[in-house]
């Protein structure tokens, strides 16, 4: 994976864009209201995003990251895309 800072990206590559952690005022109002109170259900404190440019690259992504057994959660959001189009797959996973 090419490691960026988030301005540049190269065609045909995958590229591995690390944000920054989550904020404590966002992560205590998401364990509030998402999860009543209980911080053991939050798993997105560490955030990154895999960008690829085709399917096969998704797949690829995906088959070394289940293979690696590190896969806690999968939402498939091309299956059922946003209201604004937006197609993605969300993952947590183990660090």
């Amino acid at each position: 994976l090419v490691m960026v800072d988030g301005t540049a990206l190269h065609s045909g590559e995958t590229v591995l864009i690390i944000a920054p952690l989550k904020g404590l005022d966002r992560t205590l109002q998401k364990i509030k209201d998402d999860y009543e109170g209980n911080h053991l259900c939050m798993l997105d404190l560490v955030r990154c995003s895999i960008i690829v440019e085709t399917e096969e690259q998704i797949a690829s992504v995906l088959q070394k990251m289940l293979d690696m057994g590190i896969v806690v959660r999968l939402k498939n959001r091309f299956a059922t895309p946003l209201p604004t189009g937006m197609r993605d797959c969300l993952l947590n996973v183990k660090v």
